[in-house]
């Protein structure tokens, strides 16, 4: 005698078959509740009983009064180490690629100044872009360095290429650590229009200032990233 499978776990494991066959791929709405029913014919009580169980797999998100979709993978980043995101990212062999919004020389006001430990009135070169992840928005940043480390680095083409290691190669910065701070926000209405979000999300804000191995202050940026495409995971010890 078979064992009975109650119908909402057949709706599931059958959309669940499509998932991982890419008939709906990361990122795909799925059908509305409706399309389903009459797909499976079932209850609207049994299919959202099947999503309900996606959902607590991790395989599909739906927000409140939103039509399910599949849940995109996550770019995963571990904080241990002090790189760029583009290095990291090529870690992992995802194609970082950055839109410049804004690059420009500025003095140094009174609370940048002192959250980098300079006198105000220092030239910075200031910089704001938008982040991608194998064509996917990413972050939003913007980051202040001091130009008498990098004169001129306005003249390379920012967008193509990972600013560390501009900075390590062409002007011998010895970067050695980084203080970061993290904390969750809600995206701004113009981060949703700047990263196309459809609407405001949990974003990742973080904070980082950058030392050279004298202990010199050469980088304070603020990154936004979009919560459910960006996971960090730290690895930490107990001595």
């Amino acid at each position: 005698m078979s064992e009975y499978k109650p119908l909402y776990y057949l709706v599931e494991c059958k959309l669940k078959e499509k998932i991982e066959n890419g008939v709906y791929k990361p990122g795909d709405v799925l059908p509305v509740e409706s399309e389903l029913c009459a797909e499976y014919n079932v209850s609207r009580i049994t299919i959202r009983k099947a999503i309900s169980r996606l959902e607590e797999e991790g395989l599909i998100e739906h927000q409140f009064s939103k039509t399910p979709r599949v849940k995109k993978n996550a770019i995963h980043r571990h904080a241990n180490c002090m790189r760029g995101l583009s290095e990291e990212l090529a870690q992992s062999d995802i194609r970082c690629s950055n839109y410049i919004l804004k690059a420009e020389q500025q003095e140094a006001g009174g609370d940048i100044a002192e959250k980098m430990g300079i006198e105000p009135g220092e030239t910075l070169i200031y910089i704001e872009r938008l982040r991608y992840g194998n064509g996917e928005a990413l972050c939003y940043q913007t980051m202040y360095l001091r130009e008498k480390y990098c004169p001129d680095l306005l003249s390379f083409d920012l967008g193509a290429s990972s600013i560390y290691t501009t900075l390590e190669k062409e002007y011998h910065l010895p970067i050695a650590t980084c203080k970061q701070t993290i904390t969750a926000c809600m995206s701004s209405y113009r981060l949703c229009a700047l990263l196309e979000l459809p609407e405001r999300t949990a974003m990742l804000k973080v904070t980082n200032l950058g030392y050279l191995k004298d202990g010199s202050c050469f980088e304070y940026a603020l990154n936004y990233y979009i919560g459910g495409n960006y996971e960090m995971s730290v690895e930490l010890s107990r001595e």
